[in-house]
């Protein structure tokens, strides 16, 4: 069962074995570990960036306001 932390957690299988846990809301990986606890204590304590957050927002509103994208 994945952990209260691990819930805002995308996680993707590197090549190499490892693993990344990237933050849906901020984007930034925030580990890239072999081990299960590694990912969840980096995890725990991640904090997104506001200024960052922000960035996202503004791109986020600029996309909705120019609408969807044409093929």
């Amino acid at each position: 069962m994945a952990s209260p932390a691990s819930l805002g957690f995308t996680h993707r299988e590197n090549r190499d074995g490892t693993i990344d846990s990237v933050c849906r809301r901020c984007y930034v990986t925030v580990c890239t570990s072999s081990w299960e606890a590694d990912l969840e204590s980096a995890e725990k304590d991640h904090a997104c960036d506001p200024a960052l957050l922000e960035r996202w927002s503004r791109l986020a509103d600029r996309k909705s306001i120019s609408g969807p994208e044409q093929p």
